[in-house]
């Protein structure tokens, strides 16, 4: 809940989260931001990613 008032903290547990998406779990694209904020690698699934995930893979790619 985040406004449960404990200064709005997130603690994903990457392992867990890596190991759902490798079993095929699709984030949103609200999750999927607060995964790539908590640096947690995700495989490219593109069923849930709308564009602006998508422009942002690419910005990414273009830039390394």
């Amino acid at each position: 809940d985040p406004r449960a008032g404990d200064g709005g903290t997130l603690a994903i547990d990457a392992e867990r989260a890596s190991h759902w998406l490798a079993q095929g779990a699709q984030p949103t694209e609200s999750a999927l931001r607060l995964l790539e904020k908590a640096g947690v690698p995700v495989p490219e699934v593109a069923a849930k990613r709308g564009r602006g995930y998508l422009a942002r893979l690419a910005a990414r790619q273009a830039t390394a």
